[in-house]
């Protein structure tokens, strides 16, 4: 069963996601190394979200978790924005001098190689972002 938290679109609430996801994780005792992949996803998603998506109407982005014995499950739903998929971000070239890389997409970069899944859908404009990372065993 998802847990849900609807959240200001504001940089600010950023500590309020930590102080909520930490409750819920330590609730279900996922081990620290999970706990901090999806800390992490929730952070850059959110951050994402609230920075590059231009939202007319939506005051809030809604934020659900997950977690069974498998794996956690965290969800990003931002309303009424334009479609774009972060899975679809070009790779970066982490082995090319700093002066020769493209600003951003490290973010996206991070989550491809720490989730055991990242999905999206875009529908009725409502852009979903799902990670999901494996529990320890």
């Amino acid at each position: 069963m998802y847990r849900t938290k609807r959240l200001p679109r504001k940089v600010s609430a950023l500590q309020t996601i930590s102080r909520w996801l930490d409750d819920e994780l330590r609730r279900h005792q996922v081990d620290e190394r999970t706990a901090f992949r999806i800390q992490l996803a929730a952070e850059e998603l959110f951050t994402n979200m609230v920075r590059h998506n231009v939202s007319l109407s939506a005051e809030e982005i809604v934020l659900e978790v997950e977690v069974s014995p498998e794996r956690v499950r965290l969800v990003l739903i931002d309303h009424d924005v334009e479609p774009w998929n972060p899975a679809s971000a070009p790779p970066v070239a982490v082995d090319a001098p700093a002066a020769e890389r493209e600003p951003g997409g490290l973010g996206v970069h991070l989550l491809r190689n720490l989730m055991d899944g990242l999905e999206y859908a875009y529908e009725g404009g409502a852009m979903r972002v799902e990670a999901v990372v494996e529990r320890a065993t």
